[in-house]
């Protein structure tokens, strides 16, 4: 697995409600992130999180430290860059939703972990219970991963995608569109979660306008029977060992 740099311009928008006005918590610089969590390799660059350094075996994660309801819909938008745009660029970064008892201390494994799922062939930490958003940039065929550069819907920590909890959660292979997540370039993500039928969207373009039609689609995760009545959020990201 190759190395990547993965920075994730920290402006997360959220509408946690349909009756609540919408929260921004952009990182505007500063040597203080208030409200967050940095763990691992993450630190503050500029006016942006870095996620993982341009390191190899680099793992981080970087949680919102209030807690929110499962109960009723959550609507949020992701600014994110990813910085290297040669070579293979392991692994990938994910925007986690979870109720892990070690709250925004919560990390998982590198490498195929992306910094919040397990490990493959070794004892593992990963981040459970939790619903995760990956952007994954290195192809792991034992993860049934589709290509290098796609996203894809997964629960309590593990990458595995199509099969055990993840099965019939959704993936997209982003060759299949003209987007490219290693372009050094920023890009937006919008997750929207609807309570009363259990249907999570999730957006993804390379421009700030928000696309009529969701990549990812699925109502087989209800957030309150997975994460219980209150969770927390954050980024993750994990780089590799080979160059």
């Amino acid at each position: 697995m190759s190395r990547k740099t993965c920075t994730v311009v920290a402006c997360l928008t959220m509408l946690l409600s349909t009756k609540a006005g919408a929260t921004d918590t952009c990182y505007r610089g500063g040597d203080l992130l208030p409200n967050y969590l940095l763990n691992g390799s993450a630190s503050l660059s500029g006016n942006n999180i870095l996620v993982t350094p341009d390191l190899e075996d680099q793992n981080s994660s970087v949680m919102f430290n209030p807690t929110f309801s499962s109960t009723g819909d959550i609507h949020l938008k992701l600014v994110f860059q990813i910085t290297t745009t040669t070579g293979s660029g392991a692994d990938g970064w994910a925007f986690v939703l979870h109720s892990d008892p070690r709250g925004a201390a919560a990390i998982g494994s590198p490498g195929e972990g992306i910094g919040y799922g397990e490990q493959s062939g070794t004892v593992s930490t990963k981040i459970s219970p939790s619903v995760a958003v990956e952007l994954d940039t290195y192809r792991n065929t034992s993860r049934n991963d589709p290509s290098d550069n796609h996203i894809g819907i997964t629960v309590d920590g593990s990458p595995t995608h199509g099969s055990g909890a993840n099965r019939n959660l959704p993936t997209y292979d982003l060759n299949a569109s003209d987007m490219v997540l290693k372009s050094n370039t920023p890009m937006y993500a919008w997750l929207d979660y609807t309570a009363s039928n259990s249907r999570l969207r999730v957006y993804l373009s390379d421009s700030n306008s928000k696309p009529g039609t969701a990549l990812l689609s699925t109502t087989r995760i209800n957030f309150e029977a997975r994460l219980g009545p209150t969770f927390m959020m954050g980024f993750t990201g994990s780089t590799g060992g080979a160059r």
